[in-house]
């Protein structure tokens, strides 16, 4: 398996089955976050906030890592066209005046 091909995240849905993107995923576990430390949820709803706020972190490392992933293959890809771009420009010369006239 080649580690240049991101990993696809789990589709996560909200309370009407729409899919979730990061950020609403995010804002979501804030709010199941603040309602648990309120200290006011039953125990049943308690351990459904924290089964609940478990998968949307993991939903959010997940999109997290893909990110990372792709910024990595960006940047791969960026340093071989500008090693690319150095080699060519050793092995050929720099252009002179009269080679950009031509040109």
């Amino acid at each position: 398996m080649s580690t240049d091909q991101p990993t696809e995240t789990p589709t996560l849905t909200d309370n009407e089955g729409q899919p979730l993107d990061f950020e609403r995923a995010l804002a979501e576990l804030e709010v199941l976050v603040e309602d648990m430390e309120r200290g006011e949820l039953s125990l049943e709803r308690s351990v459904a906030h924290f089964e609940r706020g478990m998968q949307l972190h993991q939903f959010c490392q997940d999109a997290l890592d893909q990110a990372s992933q792709k910024v990595e293959v960006l940047m791969r890809r960026s340093e071989t066209v500008r090693e690319g771009d150095l080699t060519s420009f050793i092995a050929e010369g720099p252009v002179s005046e009269s080679d950009e006239a031509t040109q």
